[in-house]
């Protein structure tokens, strides 16, 4: 948890105090489980140091959430998880750069080797050549036992090295298969498989920047799941993981290799589109939640339906020099209209509205 650090650190001190006391409070009242995972999160969010925790948690209050089951953990994989796996593809990338050390250091001694060798072979011809006639075959019989010792001596270094190099070459190919793991499972999100916020964050910068490098549209989706909390309530959290299992196939399957499904947060996600005007990407939106309300829960060991799946959209597209929150902000202005006309539809920050067909 970072904080701003004072002059005073008796004031840092007090501080730190108040904003503790106010998040164990609160999540005394809300009846929250004191684990360190949601201590960290109610302290980020009392102290402020966390803009994105704030904003997201703020919406969840003002919309009466009630922080319940495993909702309090999925916040926490949200803005705090992807740090230790981040950590950890740093320790294996620095254990590749040191086992390729290993190597270049036994290459460079072979080379040491490799010299001295060829410099025993060079004085064994020379020696040779100086010999006039066989009378001295005592001589020859004492080089050529030399240069034998020489050649075993090396071909028992050439070994080793092979051995080593093979061994140093196995270990990173499967560092580098570690570390790529460990690398997209820290930009995933782990129950539903598409991008998770801190990759939504980052994608979208870059998205940004190519557009105004290449002044080209730039087009974004939020998509909020509708009435999940009752049906949480009344199926249970392991059949509401499963409907956001669904619906992160359904965005993967119904987008472009360029463009990026995310988790936003909660039962919330969202879709950039490069390339892609508002109107191209309400069409896209549509596309997804006719998919999304076509899809269909049935109960384990049971043919009865779970009832229908839907989803109310807002799609926004980027104006050239403006932050990135005023994007976000008409976005989800745009979600909150269809919400508001009765959920199960997409409207654009135009006003246009794509009627639910089914």
């Amino acid at each position: 948890m970072s904080r701003n650090v004072t002059a005073d650190p008796l004031k840092d001190l007090e501080d730190a105090r108040n904003i503790a006391d106010t998040a164990l409070t609160h999540m005394r009242n809300c009846k929250i489980s004191a684990v360190p995972n949601n201590y960290r999160v109610w302290f980020e969010f009392f102290s402020g140091d966390n803009p994105a925790l704030k904003t997201k948690l703020g919406s969840m209050i003002g919309s009466n959430v009630e922080f319940q089951g495993n909702i309090n953990e999925e916040i926490f994989k949200l803005f705090f998880d992807g740090t230790s796996r981040a950590d950890k593809a740093d320790e294996w990338a620095q254990r590749i750069e040191e086992v390729a050390g290993e190597i270049f250091n036994a290459l460079k001694s072979t080379s040491k080797d490799t010299e001295d060798y060829g410099e025993a072979l060079h004085s064994f011809a020379s020696n040779l050549s100086n010999l006039a006639d066989f009378k001295h075959v005592a001589n020859i019989e004492s080089l050529v036992a030399g240069l034998i010792n020489d050649t075993k001596a090396m071909a028992t270094h050439l070994e080793t090295l092979r051995s080593q190099v093979t061994l140093s070459t196995d270990e990173i190919i499967q560092l580098r298969q570690e570390l790529e793991i460990t690398r997209r499972d820290a930009l995933t999100d782990g129950l539903t498989g598409v991008a998770n916020r801190k990759c939504f964050d980052d994608t979208l910068k870059k998205a940004a920047a190519e557009a105004e490098e290449t002044l080209s549209p730039l087009s974004l989706i939020l998509a909020d799941l509708d009435h999940f909390k009752s049906f949480n309530d009344t199926h249970g959290h392991h059949i509401g993981d499963q409907v956001l299992k669904v619906v992160g196939r359904t965005l993967i399957q119904n987008i472009k290799g360029q463009d990026t499904a995310a988790r936003y947060g909660g039962e919330e996600f969202a879709v950039i589109l490069p390339n892609t005007s508002v109107a191209n990407a309400a069409v896209v939106a549509e596309n997804i939640r006719k998919a999304i309300s076509s899809s269909r829960l049935r109960k384990k060991g049971s043919d009865a339906e779970l009832g229908p799946i839907t989803v109310s959209m807002g799609v926004g597209s980027y104006v050239h020099g403006e932050a990135l929150r005023e994007l976000i902000e008409r976005t989800d202005k745009a979600l909150y209209e269809a919400k508001k006309l009765g959920r199960n539809r997409v409207i654009s920050e135009e006003g246009t509205a794509l009627q639910k067909a089914g």
